[in-house]
């Protein structure tokens, strides 16, 4: 009997992932097979996200390994815009409730590019408690991509921003402590989108550089959609 129920849940499990497959005909990229999802199983429960997960995304989508916590909070958030956004549409809000619905968030960050994205957190920075807050430049920065005060103490900031397939690597944490001298700040610090090796962890606890992963980002954001309502 066991057999059975083993062979009958894998039919159903087939199943979803042909029906998916069936009305998706975009690029089998991540965010767009997401998108897609949370657009045609806006109420997904956890069972339904899990089977997403493991037939769609981890065994038909070709790219690098992505941290489950990462694609877990990928898809809720693309739930919860798929949400507000059909929200908004039903009760016929006019355009400027639409824009205040979709706030800033970590997959605006995301979507940038290196100095673009030094510019996002200079942003969220000045709005979150930070003064003085300062791009240095698209080159000859020392390895200090930002220049802050908090506190009285002085900061140098070196910037990141990966694919959130990718961890930063112990050679941010080398720059900022280089850049640390150089600007002769306080506080060294790391901050990036995604998240941090091992070697980078290690390296970052022995030279007292601070770093900041996405979670660390995602709360600073969150703060400042405070401050901005």
């Amino acid at each position: 009997m066991a057999i059975f129920r083993e062979s009958q849940y894998k039919v159903v499990e087939k199943r979803f992932a042909d029906i998916f497959w069936s009305g998706f005909h975009g690029r089998k990229t991540l965010s767009d097979v997401v998108q897609y999802f949370a657009t045609t199983y806006p109420n997904a429960d956890k069972k339904t996200k899990d089977t997403f997960a493991q037939e769609i995304v981890q065994d038909c989508i070709i790219m690098k390994k992505v941290h489950k916590r990462k694609l877990d909070e990928l898809i809720s958030h693309q739930l919860s815009k798929t949400d507000n956004i059909s929200k908004v549409r039903t009760q016929k809000r006019d355009h400027n409730t639409l824009q205040n619905v979709t706030k800033t968030s970590i997959f605006h960050a995301d979507r940038l590019d290196g100095y673009a994205f030094q510019e996002f957190v200079a942003e969220i920075l000045k709005n979150t408690g930070y003064d003085d807050v300062e791009v240095t430049g698209k080159s000859g920065d020392q390895g200090g991509d930002l220049l802050a005060k908090k506190d009285g103490k002085s900061l140098v900031i070196q910037a990141k921003r990966y694919s959130i397939d990718s961890k930063v690597s112990n050679s941010a944490v080398q720059e900022a402590y280089a850049a640390k001298a150089y600007y002769n700040a306080n506080i060294a610090a790391v901050i990036t989108n995604t998240l941090y090796t091992k070697g980078a962890k290690d390296l970052a606890d022995k030279t007292k550089v601070i770093l900041w992963d996405r979670q660390d980002l995602t709360r600073l954001i969150d703060k400042y959609n405070e401050i901005s309502d």
